[in-house]
């Protein structure tokens, strides 16, 4: 069994359960990321969801890309409740949910290489120092329409920065994209047209680094979606086009006491 810190976790997974109950949730998504930042997902039956949180799940993590080779290949997953949500593109009649897991060894030890585990060792690192990390990023991106005799790609719209209906066509997705990341729990502050042809922006309220990381992950994946439904392609690439701005993501940062009261990147007479 996983060896839980947090004194709210049978807590939180009683809650987990009794939602999926409520919304007749058959199936739950497993998230985690590749080395690269790429989300893969498993989907289980919900029946077996307190069993999954109680002994994880196992999985195949040899053709994951930076995870193990086919010799060591056995991993597992333990969901954090506190990441659970019903998939809002999902009709009630199929309903379903996901969790952001952990990654595990069969050895119940932090696998290594998952991004989340670097970045909650870097956390604990801040912590000891008396420091709590905030951050919040800039997602930028491009919408495209692929090319029906298989061409390269095309950017949806002819608008620029910060333009307006009708020459941003992306005005609505964008829009769609804000209303599903929302329905995820995220705080969405700003959205517009960036600089090149179907370029945009969505950003964020800030939060705690791993809380941002995970909202990070979740709003791309919601770009994705929304755009697939509406017969386009989302892409996060630096950079896409030659020629053409690129896409970034701006990440602002600052370091607060624990108790959260200073931050620790001003002062008064700088």
């Amino acid at each position: 069994m996983k060896n839980f810190k947090n004194p709210t976790w049978k807590e939180q997974v009683t809650k987990v359960i009794q939602q999926i109950q409520e919304q007749d949730i058959k199936f739950v998504r497993l998230q985690f990321t590749d080395i690269n930042g790429f989300l893969k997902n498993l989907a289980v039956s919900s029946k077996n969801i307190e069993s999954i949180f109680e002994n994880g799940q196992s999985f195949d993590g040899s053709s994951i890309t930076g995870y193990r080779p086919i010799e060591e290949s056995d991993m597992v997953l333990y969901p954090d409740p506190s990441t659970f949500a019903a998939l809002p593109w999902r009709p009630k009649e199929k309903a379903s949910a996901r969790l952001i897991c952990d990654v595990y060894t069969p050895q119940n030890k932090r696998f290594e290489g998952d991004p989340r585990y670097i970045l909650e060792r870097a956390i604990e690192k801040a912590a000891k120092a008396g420091f709590t990390f905030i951050c919040a990023p800039e997602l930028e991106f491009f919408i495209v329409k692929e090319a029906e005799n298989g061409g390269l790609p095309t950017p949806i719209d002819l608008a620029g920065y910060f333009d307006f209906h009708p020459g941003d066509l992306t005005d609505d997705l964008r829009r769609e994209i804000a209303d599903t990341a929302e329905a995820f729990g995220i705080e969405i502050e700003i959205s517009h047209h960036e600089v090149a042809l179907g370029q945009n922006e969505i950003d964020f309220k800030y939060g705690e680094a791993l809380e941002t990381a995970d909202r990070a992950i979740t709003l791309k994946m919601c770009g994705k979606v929304v755009a697939a439904r509406n017969g386009y392609v989302t892409t996060y690439m630096p950079k896409p086009f030659q020629g053409i701005n690129g896409s970034g993501m701006h990440t602002h940062q600052s370091l607060w006491n624990k108790e959260m009261t200073q931050n620790l990147f001003y002062a008064d007479d700088a």
